[in-house]
């Protein structure tokens, strides 16, 4: 009996595996946008993030995402995995964030890397989320693209090099440096009593 049930859960699985890249398959197809827009649906925030870490504000962020995810649409052809989609997607909004925001026009490394704003952090929003994007903000661009590959999206900083075409050392920099930046910000917002400044 048990063996009876085992090997049922084996073929449903097996089942499950051939229904999974079937639909893959369907997606990977020229025309089919429906079946696309299912597969990039569970990319959709990390998109829209890293296109708001390049633009620097929502309005631009949006067009980023939605040029960029445009951009991967019409590149499907060269993508065969989900590996390979989400790789795509990311090197759109970077190339797109090139076109539309300028991003990383500068010609050396080290200008990329520099730039922070010079502003006092604001703690008018509360310890809460919105200090964070203030912080985010306040990085130079690259910075927040950098950390938010890194602490987001999780990728090695030899591959946020390869993708920005930086040396590794800018990109342990600004990373280092974004990070330094927002745990300013967090401070900032915490008076002497370690209370958040705005109670």
């Amino acid at each position: 009996m048990e063996s009876v049930i085992e090997q049922g859960a084996v073929e449903k699985t097996a089942s499950t595996r051939v229904s999974e890249s079937a639909r893959k398959d369907r997606c990977f197809r020229p025309g089919n946008a429906q079946a696309f827009t299912d597969l990039i649906r569970p990319f959709e925030r990390e998109v829209y993030l890293l296109s708001f870490a390049v633009a620097g504000n929502s309005k631009l962020a949006e067009e980023i995402a939605l040029e960029a995810t445009y951009r991967a649409f019409k590149a499907r052809k060269h993508v065969s995995t989900i590996e390979r989609l989400r790789s795509s997607l990311i090197g759109a909004v970077i190339s797109t964030g090139r076109d539309l925001a300028g991003f990383l026009a500068h010609s050396k490394p080290e200008a990329a890397v520099s730039g922070r704003r010079a502003s006092e952090p604001n703690s008018r929003s509360g310890l809460s989320s919105a200090v964070l994007m203030n912080a985010l903000l306040d990085c130079a661009p690259v910075e927040r693209v950098v950390i938010v590959l890194r602490d987001t999206l999780h990728l090695t900083c030899s591959e946020i090099a390869e993708i920005l075409n930086l040396p590794v050392e800018a990109v342990k920099h600004s990373l280092s440096s974004a990070r330094l930046g927002i745990c300013r910000m967090l401070f900032h917002a915490v008076d002497s009593q370690g209370r958040p400044s705005y109670v």
